[in-house]
């Protein structure tokens, strides 16, 4: 047995297949369309090919509109985020600082991220194919409404923990020493070629003096 959705256009209902409508007869169209009539369980007594579409037409605009403001307010401040992890950490340390944040962004990024995100969508899924020993395949109907909740939950409770973080970085952030805000005045190397400086002073003031 296989998923051949079916949709009652009137009610929005999709049905597994035309043999659970209780369709008896099929027809195409002139395009190609194919569909079922004489249906006992639908009030209208037709059916279509395929799944019921959303009822809301722009919900892909919306969706579409959404996502791309995501991606440009997440990389505008792509560079900002760099520059937080190298002043975080001492001079010295920004090489392999910034090496075992890649170590870790990748590990945490790879590894449980594809394992949390699959349990989810798998554990949505209202009709699996099963074959004839018991196995499960693929599947073939999600919950799609309660799906995408979830996703979106999980997506923005890791955006809070990585702003939390973001932020203990700016309040432990290490205060500089008030002698290191100080100017310091630059090295001198004397050179026996030249005259130094204080003693080219010393000699200009006896000169005015004598």
């Amino acid at each position: 047995e296989f998923y051949s959705p079916v949709c009652d256009r009137e009610t929005g209902t999709t049905y597994f297949s035309p043999c659970y409508a209780g369709c008896t007869e099929s027809s195409k169209t002139w395009r190609g369309d194919q569909y079922w009539s004489q249906c006992v369980c639908v009030p209208a007594g037709r059916v279509s090919e395929g799944e019921c579409g959303s009822t809301c037409p722009d919900i892909m605009a919306v969706s579409l509109a959404l996502t791309t403001m995501q991606q440009i307010i997440f990389y505008a401040g792509f560079v900002s985020l760099n520059v937080v992890f190298q002043r975080i950490v001492d001079e010295g340390d920004r090489t392999i600082a910034q090496g075992f944040r890649q170590c870790v962004r990748k590990a945490l990024g790879t590894i449980p991220s594809p394992l949390l995100f699959g349990w989810i969508i798998d554990n949505h899924c209202t009709i699996w194919k099963t074959s004839v020993e018991g196995q499960l395949g693929n599947c073939w109907v999600y919950d799609t409404q309660e799906m995408v909740t979830w996703l979106c939950v999980v997506q923005v409770v890791l955006r809070i923990l990585s702003s939390a973080c973001y932020y203990l970085c700016w309040v432990y952030y290490p205060t500089k020493r008030k002698e290191d805000r100080k100017v310091k005045t630059p090295l001198i190397i004397q050179n026996s070629k030249y005259p130094s400086y204080s003693s080219l002073m010393s000699t200009s003031d006896i000169s005015e003096n004598s």
